[in-house]
């Protein structure tokens, strides 16, 4: 076990120092410092009652966290599949994978230690944008109005594990790919066109055929991280419970199939490295 979390520490450390890695975090700080100041110079310009109460439910107190996490969901997604593109693929070509295995490195535990890294920085993603929604959304509480509970903290702090656990596949499904073509453009290519193409398109095309494909297609990867922080609206119809539950998904359920789909992906990577020939 030293091994592994050295491997996993060495694993950090390259990646925070990669400039694709600051821009991503840097772009990600910048963007909620933007909202913010920018929402809270709007609402001294608005007049409209509704303008400001708009503004005050975006940004005001917790909600400034839940924006936060929303951001890092959509942002983060994207960034982690391209970092880890990136990272999987360089070492390929820096023969850097060579080294570890020279030295008595195992398949299994480099594979592991390199997961875990690009997990610890997904923790720092969701980490970095609810302290800073918090930090700039409870003190726009004085000029916008409204009110912070501790109901209301705490559940912002409950719903950031389950925006860690959508990350991951964001991760996961991009190794076997790279592993396999050893090319950061094919794996971009091929994970981009499958999370905002392949997948919405089958998810379309599933409620437009009906059931049973439109209860299949709920179970795609990326419909379930979707699933698992879709809140279930507070209000709901009377007679209308058993629809809305139908449409949306258990999140237990929902964090069950991301966590075996994650699983899958690491599997589905570590079959193909195993067997891989790196002499080449």
């Amino acid at each position: 076990m030293p091994v592994f979390w050295n491997l996993v520490a060495i694993e950090l450390e390259k990646t925070v120092r990669r400039p694709l890695f600051l821009f991503f975090l840097g772009l990600l700080v910048g963007l909620l410092l933007f909202i913010f100041l920018g929402g809270l110079f709007a609402f001294e310009l608005v007049t409209t009652p509704e303008s400001k109460v708009f503004f005050k439910e975006l940004l005001a107190g917790t909600a400034g966290g839940e924006l936060a996490l929303s951001l890092v969901l959509n942002l983060g997604s994207f960034s982690l599949l391209i970092l880890t593109a990136a990272i999987s693929t360089s070492e390929y070509q820096w023969r850097v994978l060579h080294l570890y295995l020279s030295h008595g490195v195992g398949r299994t535990i480099l594979l592991s230690a390199k997961l875990t890294a690009l997990a610890a920085i997904a923790v720092l993603f969701v980490l970095v944008a609810l302290i800073l929604g918090l930090v700039l959304g409870l003190p726009l509480v004085i000029p916008m109005g409204g009110e912070v509970t501790i109901a209301g903290i705490g559940k912002i702090f409950g719903q950031a594990p389950r925006v860690f656990l959508a990350l991951l596949p964001s991760i996961a499904i991009v190794f076997p790919i790279a592993i396999l073509t050893r090319s950061i453009a094919a794996t971009n290519t091929i994970t981009l066109l499958y999370v905002f193409i392949v997948e919405p398109v089958l998810s379309a095309a599933g409620n437009l055929v009906g059931e049973p494909f439109s209860q299949l297609t709920r179970y795609l990867p990326f419909q379930l991280t979707q699933a698992l922080v879709r809140k279930l609206p507070e209000d709901i119809p009377e007679g209308m419970e058993e629809e809305f539950r139908r449409i949306f998904f258990d999140p237990s359920l929902a964090a069950l199939g991301v966590t075996l789909w994650v699983i899958f992906f690491a599997i589905a990577a570590w079959l193909i490295f195993r067997q891989q020939d790196l002499t080449s």
